[in-house]
Order: C-alpha cells, then sequence, then structure tokens
C-alpha cells in the first residue's frame, strides 16, 4: 500500500479520483470557513519516483469548495454559492458549466455508479482493467431536493429531472445513486436520499431515461416508512446501493442505510422492505465506501462494502 505525505491546510472535506489521468483530488476546509484551493497529487508519478512535493498541485476556483467528483466526462467542483465548475481540458483551471441558484442549498455531487462493472481475467504482465458501461447523468444534491442533470457532447449540463418529496420531511443528510444494467444492456437509474428526520426516499427508472418514480419503503412490519413513521430515529448518516448473486445465479439488490441511531437497514430493491441488520460497530458509521473484488478469474464480482 502506497504512503506519502503532502502538504494541506485545513481538515480535509473530500476525496476524490479523476478517472482521466488517476490523480487524487483533495479538498480542506478552512478553520473559518474561508477559501482553500483544491489540491491535486499525480499519483502515478509518485509510484514512478517523483517527489511527492513536486507532484502536488494546487488550481484556484472562485468560492470555497465544497464537493468534489472525478468522472469519464471530466473533474467536476461545487462551490459554496451553488455553482458547479469543471476543469479545464488543459488542466490548470476551473471553469462555471452551471448554476444551481443560492436558494438550492447544493451540498453534494455523485454520478450513477456503474452497475456492469467487472473484472476479466488476469492479464500475463499481472494487469487487472475493469470493464464496464458509463452514462452522462449526474446528481447535485440541495438541502431539501436534487437535480439529475444530464452531460450533452458539448460538455453542458441541463436538468433532467428535479427530485424532492410530496412531503416536507427535513433536510438532506445522505445521498446515493446507482445504475443497473441488465442481460440485454438496458440501463435503468436509481437514487435515494437519507433525511435528518431519519425518513428515507426512493426513486428508480424502468429504462435509460428521467422518468424517476418514487420507491415505496416499508418497515419490517409492512408499515409503509413515511415522514411521520420514519425509517430511523434521527438523521440518515449514510446510503449505499449492493447487489449479490445467489446460488442460482440471481442478481439481488438492496439499499443500505445507516443513521445516528446505529441502526443499519437492508431494503430489498424489489419487495421495498427494509429489515434490519446487526451492527457491531461501537461508534457512528458516517460513511460506506464500495469495494469491488476479483480473484483475477475473470469471474463476475458484484460490489461489496
Amino acid at each position: 500500500m502506497l504512503e506519502l505525505s503532502a502538504p494541506f491546510y485545513g481538515k480535509i472535506r473530500r476525496l476524490s479520483v479523476n478517472p482521466i489521468d488517476n490523480a487524487l483530488w483533495v479538498l480542506t476546509a478552512h478553520p473559518n470557513e474561508r477559501s482553500i484551493a483544491p489540491t491535486r497529487i499525480d499519483i502515478q508519478g509518485v509510484l514512478d519516483g517523483v517527489n511527492t512535493l513536486d507532484a502536488t498541485q494546487s488550481i484556484d476556483v472562485d468560492g470555497v469548495a465544497t464537493d468534489v467528483l472525478g468522472h469519464h466526462t471530466g473533474l467536476y467542483l461545487l462551490t459554496n454559492d451553488g455553482k458547479v465548475h469543471r476543469l479545464t481540458t488543459a488542466g490548470d483551471a476551473f471553469e462555471e458549466v452551471f448554476d444551481c441558484g443560492g436558494g438550492f442549498g447544493l451540498q453534494g455531487i455523485i454520478d450513477f455508479g456503474d452497475g456492469l462493472a467487472e473484472y476479466p481475467a488476469m492479464e500475463p504482465d499481472g494487469a487487472i482493467a475493469m470493464v464496464g458501461l458509463t452514462n452522462r447523468k449526474l446528481v447535485l444534491v440541495g438541502e431539501t431536493s436534487a437535480h439529475v442533470v444530464d452531460i450533452a457532447a458539448d460538455g453542458s449540463l441541463s436538468i433532467g429531472k428535479t427530485l424532492e418529496p410530496s412531503v416536507y420531511v427535513g433536510q438532506i443528510t445522505s445521498w446515493a445513486a446507482h445504475t443497473v444494467v441488465d442481460a440485454k444492456g438496458t440501463q435503468t437509474h436509481h437514487c435515494a436520499f437519507g433525511w435528518d428526520s431519519g425518513s428515507v426516499t426512493a426513486y428508480f427508472t424502468d429504462d435509460d431515461s428521467n422518468a424517476f418514480t418514487t420507491l415505496g419503503l416499508m418497515h419490517a412490519s409492512e408499515v409503509e416508512v413515511s415522514a411521520d413513521n420514519p425509517l430511523h430515529e434521527g438523521a440518515v448518516s449514510a446510503l449505499v446501493y449492493v447487489q449479490d448473486i445467489d446460488a442460482k445465479g440471481r442478481h439481488k439488490r438492496f439499499l443500505i442505510s445507516t443513521g445516528i441511531d446505529m441502526q443499519i437497514f437492508q431494503t430489498s430493491l424489489l419487495e421495498g422492505i427494509s429489515i434490519p441488520r446487526k451492527n457491531q460497530h461501537a461508534g457512528r458509521i458516517t460513511n460506506i465506501v464500495l469495494g469491488g473484488f476479483s480473484d483475477g478469474d475473470g469471474a463476475y464480482r458484484g460490489p461489496k462494502f
């Protein structure tokens, strides 16, 4: 495992890898919420023997950077004034590509994770390349709603769908998104949001479109999850989509949620029923990161968490 030391000021807020050049981007928070330039670390350069200081570069952006996302269409950066920026082709500056407006309360950006990621058999040189499909959709998360945006061929962003609950359930505290690809190559899109009230809302499409439908969620008692009867007691701190393959080769998909109540729920995306799972952690779970596992034999390994 690579260990490195790089110069940062402030508390690390976000990390993301730009898949275009495999550079690691680091956002840090100033103790007085002032602007700190995002930092790029050339990881491949460090692996090749370049001094860490020489492989580290800071690029200024207007406003306070709050989130960063590496995507196959570019590296995106959010600022506290509700604007979305993208790294220029030259890689030496950020340009504004979308403005959500001050009232939206922009706080996060996420892509629709590729649901067809596979790990082919190991090459003679020991390399394992991930192969899968991609899409040109992102989710911009606000305080009480979210925009699903499409990225055009020219790089422009446009709102394809705005998602918000029909009744007030509080403010969004966590989010997740996922794309599923069936055997015929058809894509369907899924996203979910956790709220400070303990509620969870989930949406899905039946095809590769922005026709999102609300997924009805129920407690294990088959009572509907609602604003008055939320899934968690207190804010939802993390959400993630996972899938499993049973002994008969059937794909089963779930939404995992956890909150400040120390509860973990596994929600079937087929029945919409949330089953409590044992939590063996002493502290609160603040995030869940997916990992892909492979033995190098070319067999499919679904994302694990």
